[in-house]
């Protein structure tokens, strides 16, 4: 079998993505070409090696040569109005063969893509013979598709990428921190200014650090470290995710959860009916229902008193991640319902 993948929406997330569609269609002994805009170099994410197909940047492709596919899948769309979207276009309206659409991220909301807009005014999504959207977002924002089109996807991890390896021995009790939606820093660093501990954060919010905790504060900007996002996790004993009670977004915090789930790191995070779903508080993670500097102070003093307990909860987490959210598996889910396998 012969597919054709394009990957139009540059980000790590649908970088993932596609190398997971690439391992699950090496398996199956599939040839995979795939055809993308990304602009940044995202091979240190790489895990998959392929010995079928190509991948290419759009404007070294010759159209008339895409020939011969049983399917075309698409991870999300072009989020802008730009020359890659039109070439897009021109391989979605000259090749007939069946198209898949999977997305990777939210519908987006009004005026945040053009391209998405673009999509919707000109009806594009009828292009698409299944959609696949999370199954979290918005029943109001479904767009107008073909009948039995419609499909809802679990959201999964890169569980491959993100495995578990050794930390260093012989240090301070470290934290680790991240995202910048629904954040509220200032009470993270009032819970842990009497700890003798370390803490990273990784956000692109602006971020106030009191002087006389600042030398055991690391902060780094999330977008111009990520490739060494997974090594700061690894290093870490424990994972907080510091949703302010303000919040709205259920799913807030979810990929840094999931992320360091599938790293084998416990992590404290707010409750919430998705990820009741996956987290059974003290059993592979921690839930918090209301948001303070107190009641956080009082998790982490009680998540640093066993270590082994500790230790236990993250392999609980790594052992459900693997199960209820692995990439791979999602992905074989949609190539099973879509190809004979």
């Amino acid at each position: 079998m012969k597919l054709l993948l394009l990957n139009f929406y540059e980000s790590p997330e649908n970088f993932h993505l596609e190398e997971s569609f690439i391992r699950v269609f090496d398996k199956l002994n599939f040839r995979l070409d795939i055809i993308h805009n990304f602009e940044n170099d995202y091979d240190f994410l790489k895990t998959a090696k392929s010995a079928k197909g190509f991948k290419k940047y759009f404007s070294d492709i010759d159209i008339n040569s895409l020939k011969g596919y049983d399917a075309v899948i698409s991870i999300d769309i072009p989020w802008h109005k730009d020359k890659s979207l039109l070439f897009y276009l021109e391989i979605m309206k000259s090749i007939s063969v069946a198209k898949i659409m999977v997305f990777n991220h939210l519908i987006p909301a009004d005026g945040h893509s053009d391209g998405y807009n673009f999509f919707e005014e000109k009806k594009l999504f009828l292009l698409f013979d299944r959609t696949y959207f999370l199954e979290f977002d918005s029943k109001n924002n479904f767009p107008r598709l073909k009948k039995e089109a419609f499909r809802l996807r679990e959201y999964s991890i890169d569980t491959f990428y993100y495995s578990p390896f050794i930390c260093p021995k012989n240090r301070k009790f470290m934290i680790f921190s991240a995202g910048s939606k629904g954040r509220n820093y200032s009470e993270l660093l009032n819970a842990v200014k009497n700890f003798n501990i370390d803490l990273i954060i990784f956000s692109n919010s602006q971020i106030k650090i009191p002087k006389r905790i600042k030398p055991h504060i690391e902060l780094k900007k999330f977008n111009a470290n990520l490739r060494f996002f997974k090594k700061h996790i690894a290093n870490s004993d424990l994972v907080i995710i510091p949703i302010d009670s303000s919040e709205s977004n259920p799913t807030a915090g979810m990929a840094i959860t999931f992320i360091a789930m599938s790293m084998a790191k416990p992590v404290i995070v707010r409750e919430t009916l998705w990820l009741k779903k996956y987290i059974k508080n003290g059993y592979n993670g921690f839930f918090y229902k209301e948001f303070s500097s107190f009641i956080l102070k009082e998790m982490i003093k009680s998540a640093m008193s066993d270590k082994n307990e500790l230790n236990r909860i993250g392999l609980n987490a790594r052992k459900t991640a693997v199960e209820k959210f692995s990439m791979d598996r999602e992905v074989y889910k949609i190539v099973e319902e879509n190809f004979k396998i």
